[in-house]
């Protein structure tokens, strides 16, 4: 198609759908490093007990190691991915190697618990923990609503058809489905993760976007024409909620108040910044997050 191979062609049509959502809001400091070696790790796990390849523990351990030190969220996100899937194939033994092996790398955390027990009670007051019924399903319900908002109500619905798709092969796909239903865990009980989902929904993202294209390539193949002519207009639709806010930032605002709000007038952050200046010389800060 217009000179260019299907493997070409493919990976722009999966580039097209990745929302301005990235483009914008990749600046988020030292999320960006925990992503990076998050999709590290989901990348080894994937076909992990499939493959025999030397040193895949070895990658699998220190990949997980520096995530987990890059960001907190990691923390319950990489062991919960590794755990479960390990557990999925009754490969007990890696289980125990790992358990035994991300003991001794928190020793540090553990340490520093133990002398500084206020960080415990930070983070507990950060991650506003609620554990009522009506608290847990608006959070259940938070999620869907939360993609739709940073990824588009498009992408939710292709989303959706691409799950169809991969549960027909859950051995193959079981990863992919570990980490989505291990998001969704922490979203339901951690309110913290719908409150902050502009942060906590990119590490979901990417996964989501992959699974998007697998559904709208299924909608596009299917021999049904109205549907394919309807997957195709939602596409058309997507790609111009893409280029708007680019073309125009202005467009950002109506699109979606939460970014604007977040990033242009959230008075709590220009405040915080403001008396960190007035306490350090601004050439010597380093702004991460």
């Amino acid at each position: 198609m217009f000179g260019i191979s299907r493997k070409t062609f493919n990976f722009l049509l999966l580039i097209s759908l990745v929302p301005s959502f990235l483009f914008y809001y990749s600046s988020l400091g030292i999320h960006n490093i925990s992503l990076f070696f998050f999709l590290l790790t989901f990348f080894i796990i994937f076909d992990y007990n499939d493959n025999n390849y030397k040193y895949k523990f070895i990658l699998l351990f220190l990949f997980s190691t520096l995530g987990i030190y890059s960001h907190k969220i990691n923390l319950i996100l990489i062991p919960s991915l590794v755990f479960f899937y390990l557990i999925s194939f009754k490969n007990y033994k890696d289980v125990v190697k790992y358990s035994l092996f991300k003991l001794i790398v928190f020793l540090p955390i553990i340490i520093i618990f133990l002398f500084a027990p206020e960080t415990i009670t930070a983070t507990k007051q950060f991650s506003d923990l609620n554990f009522s019924f009506i608290v847990l399903i608006k959070n259940l319900i938070a999620w869907p609503i939360n993609i739709s908002k940073s990824l588009g109500p498009i992408i939710l619905i292709f989303f959706i058809f691409g799950l169809v798709v991969l549960v027909k092969n859950l051995k193959i796909n079981r990863a992919i489905f570990i980490i989505i239903l291990t998001h969704i865990f922490f979203y339901i009980f951690i309110n913290s993760f719908s409150t902050f989902y502009i942060r906590t929904n990119l590490y979901i993202t990417h996964i989501i976007i992959i699974v998007s294209f697998i559904g709208f390539i299924e909608l596009y193949k299917t021999r049904v024409f109205k549907i394919k002519y309807i997957a195709i207009f939602l596409y058309l639709s997507h790609l111009t909620w893409n280029i708007l806010p680019i073309i125009d930032f202005q467009q950002k605002k109506i699109l979606n108040k939460d970014f604007t709000e977040y990033f242009l007038n959230n008075k709590k952050i220009k405040n915080s910044l403001n008396e960190i200046v007035e306490l350090i010389d601004d050439e010597k800060i380093i702004y991460l997050d």
